[in-house]
């Protein structure tokens, strides 16, 4: 590879310097040779200036003449030192800066979990290149180190700041904060409440440096997917740090869920009863359970069919509840559990957790809840991490909320302003579509389809002000098929559901 020593590079006449050149200040004649110098290829520094003999200027290129203006009184253009190559320009320290839109961009796309590294691969994809960047990884990696700089010790009141003009509940102490999602919809949560739709209550740890708790309360949309109400921020996970979370909440909302989903942490166990019951049920995660069945089964694993056996009995919704309790003690006692102390505490809990024991309770699609916990852990990881501080966090989390309202209001749009094909031709199923959001009237749909197939209805009666229909499933597919019992009050519309 050739190299240019000495050479001078042709630079555009506007932008030498020349004798007699007057500036009106000394920032303004060194903003200009810097851009000279920018322009030719090579660096330059601010030198030690000492004031002349005579004291009427700077032993310097430029003086400070009678009407206080800066004067070019000497320019020598050749150099002692090499130049840089024109293509090497982009890596002159001078020529190394982000503008403004693009400090932009890098701060914009942090809310969404992307760091600087990345950041900078994002400018050169939408700028051409990484020479038309005008920086490295190493400016946007300085973006950062100087925005944590700046944010110091006052992170603590950045956060309670921005949360004061958002109207939030929270504390003068850094010790514990609850945050209502702006748009959570309090009233939506009443109608939510009248209907016994559960929230969804999960938690994982914030910060590295705080070592806070961060609490999401999620429910579920009328298209069946997490929305989230409100988050807690939690100095730690004592019994009165949650007494005082669920108790903001409740203040809020005015009013408390009607089934309240969380894992098994004792501290939380023992908070909920003194706050939400006994209106409130608590309701174990059942994900988290099972997820702990491989470790508590030890050797038994190697027994065949015993875990698909497990599964197929807890995630069974169509069961009663002394069923399930006959098929339990089948499992134990053919697979030698009956001494397993893991499995018969869970099974003396049995009524927090299996979907048996909450067929009185309308669960709005949380009855299997395999992929709601995992799916909400999943989410908020995409917008946050470990190592962010408070403030980062959360402009984190009103870009993740954001996200999840648009993804809402584009589902009220296509349920509110498409109709969907109708299959069966039957006026409840036109009423349907009508009725229901695209993703609960697809449900009815199949619904509706199966009971022309596979069920039918062997018997009628009426007594009461009360219509009963006995009904056969004939369908083998389903976990639980057989004679079923339906019955519609004519007062009040409601219809009540059994197995036989």
């Amino acid at each position: 590879m050739s190299r240019t020593c000495g050479k001078r590079l042709d630079t555009e006449v506007e932008l030498k310097p020349y004798v007699g050149q007057v500036f009106p200040s000394y920032n303004e004649a060194l903003a200009f040779y810097r851009e000279y110098a920018r322009n030719s290829g090579f660096e330059i520094r601010k030198a030690t200036t000492e004031q002349s003999k005579k004291g009427d200027g700077y032993s310097h290129r430029y003086i400070v003449n009678d009407e206080n203006l800066w004067v070019v009184k000497y320019f020598e253009e050749k150099h002692t030192h090499e130049l840089v190559n024109p293509e090497d320009f982009v890596f002159l320290k001078s020529n190394k800066r982000l503008t403004y839109h693009q400090k932009q961009l890098v701060n914009d796309v942090s809310d969404i979990n992307i760091g600087p590294v990345r950041a900078f691969k994002i400018l050169k994809q939408t700028q051409g290149g990484f020479v038309n960047v005008g920086a490295t990884e190493i400016e946007c990696k300085n973006l950062k180190r100087d925005m944590i700089t700046y944010i110091g010790e006052s992170d603590a009141d950045m956060v309670i700041e921005k949360l004061t003009k958002k109207r939030s509940i929270y504390t003068t102490l850094l010790l514990n904060i609850v945050w209502i999602v702006r748009g959570s919809y309090v009233g939506y949560f009443g109608q939510m409440k009248k209907q016994n739709v559960i929230i969804l209550y999960l938690e994982m740890l914030l910060d590295s440096m705080y070592f806070m708790i961060f609490v999401p309360f999620s429910g579920i949309d009328n298209h069946k997917k997490c929305v989230t109400f409100a988050v807690g921020l939690l100095a730690s996970e004592s019994i009165e740090s949650y007494k005082w979370l669920l108790m903001a909440f409740k203040s809020t909302f005015g009013q408390e869920p009607t089934v309240l989903m969380t894992d098994q942490y004792p501290t939380i166990k023992q908070a909920v009863p003194t706050v939400f019951l006994p209106s409130c049920r608590h309701r174990l995660c059942m994900w988290h359970i099972s997820q702990k069945f491989t470790d508590k089964l030890g050797s038994h694993m190697s027994k065949t069919g015993l875990l698909k056996r497990l599964n197929n009995l807890i995630w069974n919704e169509r069961i009663s509840a002394s069923e399930f309790d006959i098929e339990w003690q089948s499992i134990m006692d053919e697979y030698d559990l009956n001494n397993n102390n893991w499995f018969n505490k869970m099974f003396a809990i049995r009524d927090k957790w299996i979907p048996a024991y909450f067929q009185d309770c309308h669960l709005s699609g949380l009855m299997q809840t395999t992929s709601r916990p995992e799916g909400e852990n999943y989410f908020y990881e995409l917008m946050t991490n470990a190592d962010l501080h408070l403030i980062e966090f959360v402009s984190h989390f009103e870009t993740a909320m954001e996200a999840q309202r648009f993804v809402q209001r584009k589902n009220n749009h296509e349920s509110r302003y498409t109709n969907p094909e109708i299959i069966t031709k039957l006026l409840i199923e036109e009423e349907a579509a009508q009725t229901f959001t695209q993703t609960v009237f697809f449900e009815v749909q199949t619904e509706i389809m199966a009971s022309m197939l596979t069920w039918y209805s062997i018997k009628v009666v009426e007594y009461d002000g009360i219509t009963k229909f006995s009904i056969k499933d004939t369908d083998k597919d389903v976990k639980h098929f057989g004679d079923f019992e339906v019955s519609f009050m004519k007062s009040d519309c409601t219809v009540s559901f059994s197995c036989l």
